[in-house]
């Protein structure tokens, strides 16, 4: 029985492993597989059986710089270019979030957590699920330090060439909507920033 129980959960943690995920394989619209010469072009991926589950249609495109977004092949998901943005999408197709660009690439995992955005707003996902934790509701959000994050709703964004800075309409605001404020990794208001800071 003891070995029944132990064989059933290696069964169980084998299938559920990223290299047991369904694979699936970038094709160009002829059908053909994605080269290295089909740079930039319309992409779909279909699965070890030939059925497409992210379609042309989803408007995925190679990426003409970076092979790592929009791979040839994934199996859990990948980071896949819709030809102005990358986003984070699962083996079904389904689209998570998009990129928080950050140092020329995709923002660093801190304290577990690394910035994602949805709808030009950013919030935090975890770095072993790819999870969101935190939904993005900020227009301003640093990474996580000591249990904190730095963040604000309403922040007019400039972009220093190797990641962003931003300035609020007033440091001083005592309301949520305008000042920079502390939260924890559950997203809840720690402490406001003093403009020194």
């Amino acid at each position: 029985m003891k070995l029944l129980k132990i064989t059933l959960l290696f069964i169980t943690l084998l299938f559920n492993s990223p290299a047991y995920a369904e694979k699936l394989c970038a094709y160009l619209a002829n059908g053909k597989r994605i080269t290295n010469d089909s740079l930039g072009t319309p992409i779909q991926y279909k699965n070890q059986q030939g059925k497409v589950i992210i379609p042309l249609s989803a408007g995925f495109k190679t990426h003409a710089v970076a092979p790592f977004f929009s791979p040839k092949c994934f199996h859990k998901h990948a980071w896949l270019y819709n030809g102005k943005d990358h986003d984070f999408v699962d083996n079904q197709g389904k689209v998570w979030y998009q990129i928080y660009w950050f140092d020329m690439g995709v923002d660093y995992p801190k304290e577990g957590l690394f910035r994602i955005k949805q709808n030009g707003l950013i919030g935090y996902a975890s770095e072993k699920t790819k999870k969101i934790v935190i939904p993005a509701r900020f227009q301003a959000a640093f990474p996580f330090e000591n249990g904190r994050a730095k963040v604000a709703y309403r922040a007019k964004s400039k972009c220093d060439g190797e990641g962003h800075c931003w300035s609020l309409p007033d440091p001083t605001a005592t309301d949520l909507e305008n000042r920079y404020f502390y939260i924890n990794k559950k997203g809840k208001f720690l402490s406001w920033v003093y403009p020194d800071k």
